[in-house]
C-alpha cells in the first residue's frame, strides 16, 4: 500500500472508532490515561488535593490540542513526504524507522510527534526495567548519545515526561486535557455533523437534575456541560466517557450514557440507598 492509502486507512479506523466509541478510548483503555490516574492516587495517598484550572485556562488547554494536531501533522507531511507521495519536499529526509532515519540530513524529524510524545519514552524505560527490551539496543539506534538524539528515547520527550507527570501530580488527567490524539477522537465524535451520528453519548435530563454541581466537581478534566447545559446530548470535547459524573450523581436517572439511543449506564439514587442500609 502507498503512504496514501496507509493514512486512509488509520484516519479512516479513527473516525469509525470515535463514531461508534467517542472518547471511551481515553476514559477506559488508554495506557497513559493509566498512568495519569496512577499519579492522582499517589496524590490521594498523600492526603494532597488537586489544584483546578479556571474555566478560561482550561479551555483554552483544550483549544490547544487542535493546535498541537495541525502543527504535527503538517510536519509529518513535510517530514515524511518521501512515505507518502514518494518525494522529498526537503531534500535528505527518509522513510520512518531506525534505519532510515539515520541517514537523512534530519534525523528522526519525518517522525515528529515521536520526539516529544511522553507516552513513548514511559513505554520505553518500562519495558526496559522489566526486562522485554535491551536497554544497550535502545541506547545503540542512534546517532549519537540516546538522551540527546535517540530513536526510542530523546532528551526532548524525557522533558515532556517529567514536564507532564509534575503536571498530572498536580492536576488531573492533566494530558488528557491536551492530548492530540484525544482532541482528534472528540472532533470526530463531539463536533458537528459527527456528532449526529455518534452512537456514544452522555445525556441529562433537565427534569431529574437538581443543580448539585456533584458531576462538575468530580469531572477529572473539568469539563461543565453535563451540568451548565439544560439536559438532551451533554457529550463534550473534554469528556472522556470515564462515567464518573454519571457514577457519583445523587439522582436516579439524571445522567445516563446512550449506546445507539439504548441506555447503558445510569445513575442512581445512592445517597437514598446510603439512608436506607444505614
Amino acid at each position: 500500500t502507498s503512504g496514501i492509502e496507509k493514512l486512509a486507512i488509520v484516519f479512516g479506523l479513527v473516525i469509525a472508532m470515535s463514531v461508534v466509541l467517542g472518547r471511551f478510548w481515553c476514559g477506559w483503555i488508554c495506557p497513559f490515561g493509566l498512568y495519569m490516574d496512577l499519579l492522582t492516587n499517589l496524590r490521594k495517598a498523600f492526603k494532597r488535593r488537586h489544584l483546578s484550572f479556571s474555566e478560561k485556562t482550561n479551555t483554552k488547554l483544550g483549544q490547544l490540542r487542535y493546535i498541537i494536531i495541525a502543527v504535527f501533522l503538517i510536519l509529518s507531511v513535510i517530514f515524511g513526504s518521501q512515505a507518502i507521495f514518494g518525494t522529498q519536499l526537503i531534500p535528505g529526509t527518509t522513510p520512518g524507522g531506525p534505519l532510515g532515519t539515520e541517514a537523512g540530513i534530519v534525523g528522526r524529524i519525518n517522525e515528529p510527534f515521536c520526539l516529544v510524545c511522553p507516552m513513548r519514552p514511559l513505554c520505553v524505560l518500562v519495558e526496559c526495567a522489566i526486562g522485554s527490551m535491551n536497554f544497550d539496543y535502545v541506547s545503540q539506534i542512534t546517532s549519537g548519545p540516546f538522551w540527546i538524539s535517540g530513536f526510542y528515547v530523546t532528551s526532548i520527550n524525557l522533558a515532556v515526561l517529567i514536564t507532564i507527570t509534575v503536571l498530572g501530580l498536580a492536576y488531573r488527567r492533566f494530558f488528557c486535557r491536551i492530548c492530540p490524539l484525544g482532541g482528534l477522537t472528540a472532533l470526530f465524535s463531539t463536533f458537528k455533523p459527527f456528532k449526529k451520528i455518534a452512537l456514544t453519548k452522555l445525556h441529562k435530563d433537565e427534569e431529574k437534575c437538581t443543580k448539585c454541581g456533584i458531576c462538575k466537581r468530580v469531572c477529572p478534566t473539568q469539563a461543565t456541560d453535563m451540568y451548565e447545559k439544560k439536559g438532551g446530548d451533554v457529550t463534550e470535547s473534554r469528556c472522556m466517557l470515564c462515567l464518573r459524573c454519571v457514577e457519583m450523581c445523587p439522582q436516579k436517572d439524571a445522567l445516563k450514557v446512550k449506546f445507539a439511543g439504548k441506555d447503558v449506564f445510569n445513575s442512581r439514587d445512592w445517597l437514598e440507598s446510603e439512608k436506607t442500609e444505614n
